[in-house]
């Protein structure tokens, strides 16, 4: 059976930041790879405005995910602005019942960075959603995972960089 992993972070680069090496490995190993980025990351340089440099966020995480042998995509967040809601964990739960992975990597829970934890709590709840049973009464956001077979995801790990340190205590290395 082939390993399948998405590695969801709150924008474009912090998973190559946090997990990169890791996913290298798992790819060599034979797995496949999803990147997520909830957001571009667009926000965060000192100079360049947030369009311009988004693309230039994408065009970096094309290029990780190509180097490194994995998929690679981003949804339409806004950085800074993550919201923790169901809609938006629903829409990574498609992803999850889409792409059928049995791990997740994700951010630590207790970041220090609002889009670093919502990105582990929508983690948490699209894991949660993606095997939940849904009906034709369900609220709209979830019906569309309706048409999509469940799944459980087994296994969610969570990085650390120096904005997650609180109460972080690693098992796995």
């Amino acid at each position: 059976m082939t390993r399948t992993v998405l590695a969801i972070g709150a924008h474009i680069g912090d998973m190559d930041l946090t997990a990169g090496p890791t996913l290298a490995k798992l790819i060599l190993d034979g797995a496949n790879v999803t990147m997520v980025a909830l957001t571009a990351g667009e926000r965060s340089h000192p100079r360049l405005a947030p369009t311009e440099y988004k693309k230039q966020k994408i065009a970096e995480g094309e290029a990780f995910a190509t180097a490194i042998g994995a998929d690679f995509m981003v949804l339409g967040h806004s950085d800074g602005f993550l919201p923790d809601t169901d809609e938006a964990a629903a829409e990574l739960a498609t992803i999850i019942r889409d792409q059928q992975p049995d791990t997740l990597i994700t951010h630590w829970q207790h970041s220090a960075h609002r889009d670093h934890e919502h990105a582990a709590r929508l983690t948490t709840r699209a894991r949660y959603l993606a095997d939940l049973p849904l009906e034709p009464s369900d609220p709209p956001h979830l019906r569309a995972l309706a048409d999509l077979p469940r799944h459980t995801v087994r296994t969610l790990l969570h990085t650390e960089n120096w904005q997650d340190m609180d109460g972080f205590h690693p098992t796995l290395y």
